[in-house]
């Protein structure tokens, strides 16, 4: 082989890889291309939730001044409905069913809070006062029982609570405080 040929030959690898990186930067251009895309619309979605989120806080923080109990169940519920995990909307709704003397329906309320945030004691003890209500004081120790199982801090929040007045004298109450 000849140095025309060699140079000829070296010539057409060198375009050869040229042509190669060409594909390979436009193979990268459209997925950094489609990668914007996306995170354009991951942007836009994350703006929507965010104003979705904060529309259902500023219903249920509203609903804290109504004092009929028909309108503030009828605020919280267009809350949850916009944004069903929005914090303590489902809590909220719970005491005004219980406001409006529904414990039945507090407690549904309540164990949709749970649902929705299985790691916050407050829809435990929420649960256990609507069951109290209802007169299940088993069902009460449950959930207080796991209200300390997911948070131990728990324990002290059931001393001297008033919520659970009508069972403190009860023996498994007394032990959940052990």
């Amino acid at each position: 082989m000849g140095t025309g040929e060699l140079l000829t030959a070296i010539g057409a690898l060198a375009a050869l890889v040229g042509v190669f990186f060409l594909i390979l930067a436009y193979t990268e251009y459209r997925k950094l291309s489609r990668l914007r895309d996306d995170f354009a619309t991951v942007k836009r979605e994350l703006k929507e939730d965010m104003e979705r989120v904060q529309r259902a806080i500023q219903l249920v923080i509203a609903s804290y001044a109504i004092t009929e109990v028909k309108d503030k169940i009828a605020l919280l519920e267009k809350a949850v409905g916009i944004c069903p995990d929005v914090f303590n909307g489902f809590n909220a709704l719970g005491y005004a069913h219980i406001e409006a003397n529904n414990p039945l329906r507090a407690l549904h309320a309540f164990t949709k809070a749970i649902e929705y945030r299985p790691k916050d004691k407050a829809g435990y003890f929420d649960c256990a006062h609507a069951y109290i209500l209802l007169h299940d004081t088993q069902m009460a120790i449950k959930n207080l029982q796991a209200a300390i199982a997911v948070d131990g801090s728990a324990k002290d929040d059931l001393k001297d609570n008033v919520l659970f007045a009508s069972i403190q004298d009860s023996s498994e109450y007394k032990a959940l405080l052990r």
